[in-house]
């Protein structure tokens, strides 16, 4: 990318609507060439697009393209990518293009590159290597050629003459094509005391045969035995395109095709998720099809420490295949108490009630349950109290809050929640509302709302639920807007004066100095867009860090990666843990369609538009009426997300034990290469829970971590007994 050519077509950097407050130009430190293109904006200058662009490129409309090129930052105050303009014969925009992975602040050359089609009308393209941030970003080898049309390069389901039966890592997914791998020998089961564990099962019979069934045989070991706690089938969901977030500007009575490049490595097809309840031990399977069970096993606190047996039989058409089971127990147990934060919304999605009714009462007990049991919290423990402000007096009714909270929080130990919508500030790029009529940030207006959040927190103390608070006062404040952190510290310091040890919780993203000191507790992208020396300085400060991670936990990516590995993260780089926006919120029925509806949205800074969220965004459990259950069904990505907070539980237990041998702790070597060995696992920066199969390249390391997490526990706990 240094030929005379390539410095003709690009041109000199500059700004939209304003002249350039950057330098851009030619840098003599290629990563393929001599050269390469160098754009630096400096932190003073105000947001807007700046960078590189060439236009007028022809395209052929319907055919398929390659975009994409090497991408470096330095120094970045965001995430960037390659961007591209599709256009029609009048000029006008037909999509609008991004590349994938984001490049992240002080990242090396990193490839970025999407496959897009050419929509009907389309004659040309302007690419923009462009940010509207500040920071410094380097370009090469940039690419627009034409490809063929991407292919399924799945194969067919070939033809069976016999029972095929194989066991598979539950991180890795089971499609309907996939030939189950050969029968083990023997399947080598591991977990603590009080630990979930499982064991998923790929079937696929041979031709002719429709059904097949499962026996299994009880665990014998010593002292008390692990237990079958549940056996259910995974389902499949269609997805029509791979993930990303597309948008469509159109009219309201317009087709929404939208723009947007895929962001996960998924493929269309059908994709497993739900975890469907099975009636007795028959299962039904499609001709040609591969299914997976998917069986839960429960160790309970008794159990005894050693191995056990048991035996699954899968029979079908006269054949029986044996699977024997062993079964390891470590001498150790995990806590009720998970010490790794997962929050989920419970929420209602554009669907409504139908489908999700939080006023029956058994339902709401029902999702509240199903969370408890996969160590994840609600993001409120029931409704909100009701508060009123009359003639200068507040009042509040916690009656029907107070019911449930004591479910969630004293019953089932849940460890956090979130405050009400009530005490909530501002979104995106909006301005405060109203609250009892009341001018936003008024006298009137602090007054008023300091004397109800002194009610409820002085409620909250009185029954015990105070620490458990995490006040959620911004969800992805638009911080280059200065009203809106001039509006958002106004509101801290309100709340601050009444409650200053409750933290003030902000879903960022990034790093913000102009929130430091207002917001106490972070929500940062695991990925790489929060840097960890960034993270190192806000807790240094006092502040604590969660997660947050909108998006991440799609469908369409082979590995349950990111489900699994959000509590390594976690507990390597010193946040409390993660939360995710949506536990429920489907657009469409989800055991029907893997994909979401359009919806209209507005971020405060512009006009309305359509946006169509990632395949899966939202929720991780299924509605259960179709099946006969009145509640939710859980599905694979809460199942390994249950998973990843059991290993958290290690990877606590072991820094405890090593913290309590002190001097000692080199007496046991595997502690330090065990914890070394997992924080292997979970590199910043990476490639975002999208891309699975990069995150995790080898799936299977998880699980031999995890066995060396263990092996460390139990030699810390014979060394601290000597």
């Amino acid at each position: 990318m240094d030929t005379q050519e390539d410095r003709e077509a690009w041109g000199e950097a500059r700004s939209e609507g304003a002249t350039a407050d950057s330098s851009g130009g030619w840098w003599p430190d290629g990563a393929a060439g001599t050269s390469c293109l160098r754009l630096e904006v400096p932190p003073e200058t105000a947001p807007r697009w700046t960078g590189f662009r060439q236009t007028g490129l022809p395209l052929r409309e319907e055919a398929h393209y390659l975009y994409g090129g090497l991408v470096r930052a330095d120094e970045l105050d965001g995430t960037a990518s390659l961007h591209a303009h599709v256009m029609d014969a009048e000029g006008a925009v037909l999509a609008y293009l991004g590349t994938g992975p984001a490049v992240v602040p002080h990242s090396e050359w990193t490839w970025v590159s999407t496959v897009f089609e050419a929509p009907s009308g389309a004659r040309s393209i302007d690419l923009h290597l462009t940010t509207n941030t500040w920071g410094t970003l380097y370009y090469d080898s940039i690419v627009l050629h034409e490809v063929a049309a991407p292919l399924d390069l799945r194969p067919a389901p070939a033809p069976l003459d016999d029972l095929r039966v194989g066991v598979v890592d539950p991180i890795i997914k089971v499609f309907p094509q996939d030939i189950p791998p050969p029968a083990p020998a023997t399947v080598d089961l591991q977990s603590a005391r009080n630990e979930h564990e499982v064991l998923q099962v790929a079937v696929r019979l041979p031709d002719g045969a429709d059904s097949f069934t499962w026996e299994f045989e009880p665990f014998s070991g010593p002292g008390e035995n692990p237990r079958v706690a549940r056996v259910e089938r995974v389902g499949y969901v269609p997805v029509d395109s791979p993930t990303c977030y597309r948008r469509s500007d159109g009219a309201p009575w317009e087709r929404r095709v939208g723009a947007g490049s895929a962001g996960s490595d998924g493929w269309p097809g059908c994709w497993p998720d739900p975890l469907l309840p099975l009636t007795g031990n028959t299962v039904e399977v499609p001709e040609g099809e591969t299914t997976a069970l998917w069986i839960t096993l429960y160790t309970p606190p008794d159990a005894g420490a050693g191995d056990h047996s048991g035996r699954l039989t899968v029979s079908s058409g006269g054949e029986s295949i044996d699977l024997d089971v062993s079964f390891h127990v470590w001498d150790f147990g995990l806590s009720d108490d998970s010490r790794t934060t997962a929050i989920y919304d419970l929420r209602v999605g554009p669907s409504g009630t139908e489908m999700l009714d939080l006023g029956d009462d058994e339902v709401r007990e029902a999702w509240y349950r199903l969370m408890a049991e996969h160590r994840v919290c609600p993001d409120m423990p029931g409704p909100e109290p009701v508060f009123r402000y009359e003639d200068g007096q507040v009042s509040m009714d916690a009656r029907e809050f107070d019911r449930w909270a004591r479910l969630c929080l004293d019953e089932l130990g849940m460890r956090a929640f979130y405050s009400p919508w009530t005490f909530y500030a501002l979104g995106w790029a909006y301005r405060p509302g109203e609250r009892f009529g009341l001018e936003p940030l008024s006298d009137e207006y602090v007054t008023a709302m300091q004397s109800i959040y002194r009610l409820y927190i002085d409620h909250l103390t009185e029954m015990g639920w105070r620490d458990r608070l995490i006040h959620y006062v911004s969800d992805e404040p638009f911080d280059s807007v200065p009203q809106v952190v001039d509006d958002l510290r106004e509101f801290c310091t309100l709340y601050e004066a009444v409650a200053p040890d409750v933290p003030r919780y902000s879903s960022t993203w990034h790093p913000s100095e102009g929130l430091e000191g207002a917001i106490t507790m972070w929500g940062a992208g695991h990925y790489g867009v929060f840097p960890v020396e960034k993270m190192e300085a806000r807790r240094a400060a006092g502040d604590r860090i969660l997660f947050t991670t909108d998006g991440q936990m799609c469908i369409d990516t082979p590995y349950l990666a990111v489900e699994r590995l959000l509590p390594h993260y976690a507990y390597h780089y010193g946040a409390e843990g993660y939360e995710f926006w949506g536990v429920s919120w489907w657009t469409y029925d989800p055991l029907d369609f893997g994909w979401h509806d359009y919806i209209t949205q507005n971020d405060g800074v512009g006009e309305n538009y359509y946006v169509r969220y990632p395949n899966g965004d939202g929720y991780l459990a299924y509605p259960g009426e179709r099946y006969g259950v009145r509640g939710p069904l859980a599905s694979i990505r809460l199942a390994l997300a249950r998973e990843g907070l059991e290993d958290g539980e290690y990877l606590h237990t072991l820094s405890d034990l090593v913290s309590q041998l002190g001097d000692r702790s080199d007496t046991v070597p595997e502690a330090a290469e065990a914890l070394a060995l997992a924080r292997e696992l979970v590199p910043i920066p990476n490639d975002g829970g999208l891309r699975s199969s990069l995150v995790l390249p080898d799936p299977t390391r998880v699980g031999e971590v995890r066995s060396r997490l263990a092996a460390a526990i139990e030699s810390c706990r014979a060394a601290l007994e000597e």
